[in-house]
């Protein structure tokens, strides 16, 4: 039996089209809330404060999508 090629993380090319995709969608959402949002908040503290709360669930999502695509989720029995 001939071993199939599999991927061993979500970053090995070739990258599917969707997850491209993801990636532009989750930036633009970024950019036109900071663009669009953030100034139509009344004063500058809640201004400051929604941003910093904004910043960080960013950061967050980014650093734990990034970890979660980097891990092999296959069985061992399959590697």
């Amino acid at each position: 039996m001939t071993a199939e090629w599999r991927r061993t993380n979500g970053f090995q090319a070739p990258l599917h089209t969707l997850q491209v995709v993801s990636w532009i969608v989750f930036g633009l959402d970024v950019l036109l809330f900071a663009a669009i949002a953030l100034p139509l908040l009344g004063p500058p503290p809640a201004r400051a404060a929604a941003a910093a709360l904004f910043g960080a669930s960013v950061l967050g999502l980014a650093l734990f999508t990034a970890m979660t695509t980097r891990c092999d989720p296959a069985d061992a029995a399959l590697r």
